[in-house]
């Protein structure tokens, strides 16, 4: 999927020449004279082993209860209780990604169409979950909410993750990781169709009505638009710093290689546009959460087939327009990071969060390939880029 983005960005590059040049004076004519064989012979996948982290342990059992329904059962079978946060996992209530799924014939995972969440570093009481020694959670949700089955099909459903646990459960390791069985799955496509036709109409309506700036009283807005000026010279410099082949590039994207450099500046490059251009109709930021998203202490959420990017309460309270400090949370910096989410901002499918390397610095670790679909590498290198951070960058 990732090399189907980096073809997608030459689409980008041609039809936005103009753009192009006004940033950085370029000729564009011979930007992307690559071809797929090219791409293969100049790309090499880096990969890095894990060291075994000596985690605590879940069973994940899951089970279909009908088309694209599942359920989740899942044990503690360590030596101590568990309190897990409940943020963009298995344990989370929202539509984030739960699981993965791939066609069952050749293995071509899904699109994930679900929504994605910026976590901040303030929890509640709400945001955890506990789990006894020995005992089971059970969570249910619909497939059809995450991924487009109306194909039918068969398909493989697998949910693999991780999840941040207190220290106080005697665990010295502050992460859980877990593996579920690999679940086979046939779908009625017209019935997953019928589904997701029902859940966006629904959506739609209620989206249908937002606007830039739903929702956010007067000094809100000031602050978001002041955000967004900040949001605009942080990822024209990051495109910049790509562009350049600024020495902290690598350390975030793992690869210095002038064909990834120039995907990176294009995704900054459109993310500056849309910070520029409000009301450009490729996103709407608002603080308006109509679906009571903003839980467990979130600071913002994204849907990012409509385009909709929600400034929730814990950022319009703390979180400052711009922070002058290297790798400290502000608008400026969310924004970059919701923006690389939107479809069709730059290419066809917007960014994802590779949980839990979606902050920093764990965004640094991971290849190349993972790092330029990882919404949070674009904004913590853009930041680093912008306010010139030093070492560890």
């Amino acid at each position: 999927m990732q090399f189907v983005l980096l073809l997608l960005s030459a689409v980008f590059v041609a039809a936005h020449n103009m753009t192009y040049n006004a940033y950085f004076g370029l000729a564009p004519n011979n930007v992307f004279a690559y071809t797929t064989e090219d791409l293969a012979a100049n790309v090499t996948l880096v990969t890095k082993s894990t060291a075994d982290e000596h985690l605590p342990k879940v069973d994940v059992k899951l089970t279909n209860t009908g088309n694209t329904l599942i359920e989740a059962a899942i044990t503690n079978t360590g030596e101590y209780d568990l309190a897990i946060l409940k943020l963009n996992n298995i344990f989370d209530h929202r539509n984030v990604r739960k699981v993965d799924i791939n066609a069952a014939t050749d293995g071509t995972p899904l699109a994930f169409e679900g929504i994605y969440v910026t976590p901040s570093r303030r929890t509640t009481a709400d945001s955890w979950i506990h789990i006894a020694k020995g005992d089971v959670f059970v969570t249910k949700f619909d497939a059809a909410d995450l991924y487009d089955l109306s194909s039918g099909g068969n398909y493989t459903v697998k949910a693999e993750g991780s999840a941040p646990i207190r220290s106080s459960t005697g665990y010295t390791d502050g992460q859980l990781v877990y593996s579920s069985n690999t679940l086979y799955m046939g779908v009625d496509g017209a019935e997953a169709a019928r589904h997701m036709a029902a859940r966006r109409d629904a959506e739609d309506r209620d989206l249908a009505a937002i606007q830039n700036g739903s929702g956010c009283t007067d000094e809100q807005w000031e602050r978001i638009l002041q955000g967004m000026a900040y949001c605009h010279r942080m990822a024209t410099r990051g495109a910049q710093g790509a562009y350049d082949g600024d020495i902290r590039f690598a350390d975030y994207f793992n690869t210095d290689l002038p064909l990834v450099r120039l995907f990176v500046q294009c995704k900054l490059l459109a993310v500056a546009d849309a910070c520029q251009l409000v009301g450009s109709g490729k996103a709407r930021i608002t603080c308006l959460d109509i679906f009571q998203l903003c839980n467990y202490n979130s600071l913002a959420v994204t849907d990012a087939q409509a385009g909709i990017i929600v400034i929730c309460p814990l950022s319009l309270q703390y979180s400052p327009a711009f922070s002058p400090g290297c790798h400290q949370h502000d608008l400026a910096t969310t924004l970059v990071h919701e923006l690389t989410h939107i479809d069709g901002l730059h290419t066809f499918r917007g960014t994802g969060d590779y949980v839990p390397r979606n902050t920093w610095p764990y965004c640094k670790d991971l290849d190349w390939l993972d790092a330029i679909d990882n919404a949070q590498t674009y904004s913590s290198f853009a930041q680093s880029v912008f306010l010139q951070c030093d070492r560890p960058f």
